[in-house]
């Protein structure tokens, strides 16, 4: 069956790339119509009568993706990081999300179907570990990380250790900082993943402290595509990165981070980490990974399947 697939993606931020703009490119390598329209920044491309259009972080004014439910094209949601008040849900005709947590909540409270999907950066790499002394770095919005103060103040006080985020944060004086980038306005930069992934090429240990509050799987899929080995908190998502029950080589965090941490002090054992995870990641990884997970979506939804 040929289809049409048109991405509404109606606020900002990061998951406009992962959930938007790279799995229409993706979609498009299948060979299926896809665009996104980015409406905060006026652009993209609109298809007059998709089949199938996602919504991404819809806002109060739902008037753009009920005006093609009236076309008769099906309405689906793009859960990620919020939910919907119910009077707001009624229009769609199923749901998506990357998040077997945020999955879980939406069905305790709806009937409509929920299935997963998977979002994916436009590039991934391996990397050549000879370093003995640790060089370790985090990721993530400077809220996030503050949960983990007292968490994030061991590492600080024992290793060489740098926090990449959107700006500095007071509260670690003893950690190095780096601006994230690039900047989200080079978004359509045919680079963009490129450099986001490359960012990290001079670390040779990940720390990923995000728990079940973040629920979503990138901020770890950031360090494992620049070929770090990483320690991480052990949640769903993590254990099953693209939900397919794919074996990945990660540390979960002891109640002794320092004694955990110190254990990668050996440059052999995070290149046999690193070049394992990066068999798996090639074989799992990618727009065309992401787009795969949409049309298997719509597969099921289109088949009843709960």
């Amino acid at each position: 069956m040929t289809i049409s697939i048109q991405f509404l993606l109606l606020s900002d931020g990061p998951s406009h790339k992962l959930l938007g703009i790279n799995p229409s490119i993706g979609l498009r390598k299948l060979g299926i119509n896809s665009e996104f329209w980015f409406q905060n920044r006026q652009t993209g491309k609109l298809i007059e009568s998709p089949n199938y259009v996602f919504c991404l972080k819809p806002r109060d004014n739902d008037e753009l993706a009920l005006s093609y439910k009236q076309k008769n094209s099906k309405i689906v949601l793009i859960l990620n990081d919020e939910q919907l008040p119910k009077h707001r849900t009624d229009i769609y005709d199923f749901v998506v999300s990357p998040s077997k947590t945020w999955k879980r909540l939406w069905e305790q409270n709806s009937r409509v179907p929920c299935y997963l999907i998977k979002e994916e950066f436009d590039y991934f790499t391996t990397k050549k570990h000879c370093d003995e002394e640790l060089k370790i770095v985090t990721v993530g919005y400077s809220e996030n990380l503050k949960r983990h103060l007292k968490f994030i103040e061991k590492i600080t006080a024992n290793f060489d250790f740098t926090i990449v985020s959107e700006k500095r944060i007071p509260e670690f004086r003893n950690a190095s900082f780096r601006q994230f980038r690039p900047n989200y306005n080079f978004y359509f930069d045919k680079n963009y993943d490129k450099e986001v992934v490359e960012q990290f090429s001079d670390f040779n240990l990940g720390i990923v402290t995000q728990d079940e509050s973040g629920r979503t799987s990138n901020r770890l899929k950031l360090l494992l595509y620049s070929g770090l080995p990483v320690i991480c908190s052990r949640t769903e998502n993590f254990e099953d990165l693209w939900f397919n029950e794919t074996e990945m080589k990660l540390e979960f965090f002891s109640e002794s981070v320092v004694d955990t941490i110190r254990l990668f002090s050996d440059y052999k054992k995070r290149q046999e980490i690193t070049d394992f995870n990066y068999l798996k990641i090639r074989e799992n990884a990618g727009l065309e990974s992401s787009a795969k997970s949409f049309v298997e979506a719509i597969d099921l939804f289109e088949k009843g399947i709960n």
